[in-house]
C-alpha cells in the first residue's frame, strides 16, 4: 500500500512538533533547575522572639552551605525573611509579598494565625513547610508538609510510662495546657491517651498572657499526675509555682525548643520529652561547631530543626522541578539523616522526629 505525499508530510509535521515539543519541555525543566530557589520564612516579630532569631540563623547557615555545594549553573537558594505579628493582616500581607516573589518554598507557622490560614497558603502554589505543632496540619493541603514537632506524637511520649492504675488507688491527673488551638488539640490527645488507664482525669487552661500560676499550683497539690503541655517560659512559670506549693506527684511535660532554665526545681518529679538532639545522639558536631563560630551560641532544637527543613525542602523542590505537589510526593514514606535525627516522613507528608521521655535531672 502507497502512503501518498500530502499525507507523509502532514505525518513529518506532526512528528516534527511532538519532538519542537519535547525539546521545549526539557528547557523548560533545564532553565527551572538553573533558576533560584526562592525560599521565604514567616517569623514573629525578632525583637520579640529569641527564638526566631535562632531559626533565622540556622536556615541562613543552611542555605549558604547548600549553595556552596551547587556548581554554576545549579540553582542556589535565594531566602528571604518576612516578620509578622499575630494579626491577620499582616499575615495576609506576608503572603502576598511571598507571592509576588513566585516562592518556590515558603516555612511558617510559628505565628498562632498561620494554623487558621492553610488556604492562603496553599494558594501560594508554593511547597509549604508547617513549623507548627498543631497534629493535623500537614494532611489538609496538597502542597504541604511538616518538618517539626507534632503535638500528636509528642503527647503520646508523654503519656508513656504513666501505667494503668488499681480501682482501689483512685488515681488523678490534670492536664495543663494553653488556651490555644494547640493547647486545646493536645488536651484531647493527652484524654485519649490516658482514657484507659482507670485515673479520673481535670483540664485546666489558661491565656497566653498569664504570668501568674500560685494559685494555680496551690490547688492541685493532692493531684497524682501532672500532664503539662505549654510553650517554655509558660512550663518553666508552672514548674516554679508547683515547686512552691510543694507538689509531691508526678509531672509529664511537653518539649522544649529552646530548653533554658529547665534545672532550677530540684524537689519536682518530672518526665520530659526530649528530642535525639537534646540527647546527643544525632550527627549534628559539624553543624554545632558551625553554628557556634558563626553566631557565638550553641543551637537549640529548632534551629536544628530549622537547618535540616531548609536542605530538605530545597532538594525536594528541585527534584521534582519545582512543582510543589509532586515536591510533596517525593517526600512521602522517605527518611532522611538530619543533624536533628532521623525524620522519617509519613504518607501524609508529615514528619516523624525522634523522641524520648526522659528523667529531667530533678
Amino acid at each position: 500500500m502507497k502512503i501518498k505525499l500530502p499525507i507523509l508530510t502532514v505525518l513529518a509535521a506532526i512528528l516534527f512538533g511532538c519532538v519542537s515539543n519535547v525539546e521545549k519541555s526539557n528547557r523548560q525543566i533545564a532553565l527551572k533547575a538553573m533558576s533560584p530557589i526562592e525560599m521565604g520564612v514567616i517569623l514573629p516579630k525578632s525583637e520579640n522572639s529569641e527564638l526566631a532569631a535562632e531559626i533565622k540563623n540556622a536556615m541562613t547557615l543552611a542555605a549558604e552551605e547548600f549553595n556552596t555545594l551547587q556548581t554554576k549553573n545549579s540553582s542556589k537558594i535565594n531566602l528571604l525573611f518576612l516578620e509578622t505579628g499575630n494579626s491577620k493582616e499582616e499575615l495576609y500581607t506576608a503572603i502576598e509579598v511571598l507571592k509576588l516573589r513566585n516562592a518556590d518554598v515558603i516555612h511558617a507557622g510559628f505565628t498562632k494565625q498561620c494554623a487558621f490560614e492553610l488556604k492562603k497558603f496553599e494558594e501560594t502554589g508554593a511547597l509549604v513547610n508547617f513549623f507548627s505543632q498543631y497534629p493535623p496540619i500537614a494532611t489538609q493541603t496538597e502542597n504541604a508538609v511538616r518538618i517539626f514537632l507534632n503535638g500528636a506524637q509528642v503527647c503520646e511520649e508523654m503519656t508513656k510510662k504513666i501505667p494503668v492504675a488499681k480501682t482501689e488507688e483512685k488515681k488523678s491527673e490534670i492536664i495543663l495546657a494553653e488556651d490555644s488551638v494547640l493547647g486545646k488539640s493536645c488536651t484531647e490527645f493527652l484524654k485519649f491517651q490516658t482514657g484507659s488507664l482507670n485515673i479520673k482525669i481535670f483540664t485546666e487552661s489558661f491565656s497566653e498572657n498569664e504570668e501568674n500560676f500560685s494559685l494555680l499550683a496551690q490547688s492541685i497539690t493532692n493531684i497524682d499526675y501532672v500532664l503539662l503541655y505549654a510553650p517554655e517560659e509558660k512550663q518553666n512559670a508552672i514548674l516554679k509555682s508547683l515547686s512552691e506549693a510543694g507538689f509531691k506527684g508526678r509531672i509529664y511535660a511537653s518539649c522544649a525548643l529552646q530548653n533554658k532554665g529547665a534545672n532550677s526545681f530540684k524537689n519536682l518529679k518530672i518526665e520530659k520529652v526530649k528530642s535525639a538532639f537534646e540527647l546527643g545522639k544525632t550527627n549534628a558536631a559539624e553543624f554545632k561547631s558551625a553554628y557556634q563560630k558563626r553566631f557565638k551560641s550553641q543551637p537549640n532544637l529548632a534551629a536544628a530543626v530549622a537547618y535540616d527543613a531548609v536542605k530538605i525542602t530545597a532538594n525536594a523542590i528541585l527534584n521534582a522541578a519545582k512543582d510543589a505537589k509532586a515536591a510533596k510526593l517525593l517526600l512521602k514514606d522517605k527518611t532522611f539523616e538530619g543533624v536533628s535525627g532521623k525524620i522519617e516522613f509519613d504518607s501524609y507528608g508529615d514528619a516523624v522526629l525522634p523522641l524520648e521521655l526522659v528523667n529531667d535531672g530533678r
